[in-house]
């Protein structure tokens, strides 16, 4: 795995963290998440593979925050070096549409979205980033994301 896909992606779980009053370090750039953290509003999973009846590809997401018996957020992140952003956002959307419906089924969920999350290595972000955020409701703070 990349670093850069690395430190982004701790970036968001923090971010989340922060939101949700979940243990997190003060500076997002030491945050180390392992594993699942939870309170009783909501559980954020980190990089975990999702259990499930059926045989499914894409079954591992970078983060699944799940608001109790509410909704469920499956986040994926990409850096990548070429310019097809755009691109990778529609693979990211599609590749985990089994997964969605699996988890509405077994979790009983009422809202399930997949929220992708690419950005370019040298730190440019797709048109509908901060509208991916928005979804989540957390402060998309673009410069810090593009500095990580």
């Amino acid at each position: 795995m990349n670093i850069k896909n690395v430190y982004k992606k701790k970036f968001v779980h923090w971010k989340l963290c922060e939101k949700f009053h979940l243990d997190r370090s003060d500076k997002w750039y030491e945050h180390g998440p392992e594993g699942p953290v939870e309170n009783e509003n909501v559980k954020l999973l980190w990089d975990m593979n999702i259990q499930h009846d059926n045989i499914i590809e894409a079954r591992r997401p970078d983060i699944v925050l799940v608001e109790k018996e509410e909704k469920c957020s499956i986040i994926d992140i990409a850096v990548q070096a070429d310019v097809w952003r755009s691109k990778k956002e529609i693979e990211k959307l599609e590749k985990y549409q089994d997964l969605k419906r699996e988890i509405g089924g077994i979790w009983q969920l009422r809202s399930i979205i997949v929220v992708p999350v690419v950005i370019h290595m040298l730190g440019s972000v797709t048109k509908k980033f901060e509208k991916w955020f928005e979804k989540l409701q957390v402060d998309a703070n673009i410069d810090v994301v593009q500095k990580s």
